[in-house]
């Protein structure tokens, strides 16, 4: 695997203040994670998983602590970030390649090179036959492809995916799984999922960042076999090293559910 720096979390810390008093969200978050990984975060309701992803995106300052993505402090929303949610928020009045073209057309870099860009990038992405079709004329799945592409289509160096796949059927949901890690790897894309899904972050991931809670905080970080990576999410599952794996990140939960109740 490549060791170049894409992300680089240092004491990472947020606290929200309102009117009822402060709240530490999350506290000593310390993370590298290097290019073409893929990491999923997981872990119970409140851990701060999407807060951090939040973070990374330069939606939310952190309190204290060093948030760098490829050496560069991050604090607004950059172009060096992809941010993909479980909402496609396609703009219904604008047709699939118009969606696509959006983030080019803001960053003043949608021409005729680009235009074929996306054309290729759609046809690897299955919608070489929806182009100009409308958002509501699709599936569900479809249109999480299109969010894909118009996320990918601005070449960020980092992919933040909150969700995405969790509304859709279990088919689909699996089918999108494998389309996107074949189609980060080809890139050589780096990419943080946050998911509730177990079974996801150990079929598609590198490492699977364990966070408890009160306040969120990294329990532990594993690391998923070559093997598993190898096989593409569908086989995964199927593999023999899979279960033990399953069974590590659940056994984790569990002592954090201990710990709260105990």
């Amino acid at each position: 695997m490549n060791k170049e720096k894409v992300l680089e979390l240092k004491e990472l810390s947020h606290i929200y203040v309102n009117a009822s008093g402060a709240h530490l969200a999350v506290q000593h978050i310390n993370l590298v994670v290097y290019k073409g990984e893929f990491i999923s975060l997981v872990g119970p309701s409140g851990c701060g998983k999407t807060t951090i992803l939040n973070m990374i995106a330069g939606l939310l300052a952190p309190t204290y602590g060093e948030l760098k993505v490829m050496g560069e402090t991050i604090s607004s929303p950059s172009p060096r970030l992809g941010y993909m949610q479980q909402q496609d928020y396609l703009f219904p009045w604008r047709t699939i390649m118009q969606n696509v073209m959006l983030g080019l057309e803001i960053s003043g870099k949608a021409d005729a090179k680009s235009k074929q860009k996306i054309v290729s990038l759609l046809d690897e992405l299955g919608l070489e036959q929806s182009a100009h079709k409308y958002p509501h004329q699709l599936s569900g799945g479809m249109r999480q492809r299109v969010a894909l592409a118009r996320t990918l289509i601005t070449d960020p160096d980092l992919l933040l995916l909150d969700e995405p796949f969790s509304a859709l059927d279990l088919h689909i949901k699996m089918q999108l799984e494998e389309l996107v890690q074949t189609t980060l790897g080809r890139l050589g894309k780096t990419a943080i999922l946050v998911t509730h899904d177990l079974s996801e972050a150990v079929a598609i991931s590198n490492r699977v960042v364990v966070l408890g809670r009160n306040p969120g905080h990294i329990r532990k970080i594993i690391t998923i076999p070559r093997e598993l990576k190898e096989a593409g999410p569908i086989e995964a599952r199927k593999h023999p090293l899979y279960q033990a794996c399953f069974d590590e990140i659940w056994h984790e939960l569990d002592e954090e559910m201990e710990r709260e109740e105990g």
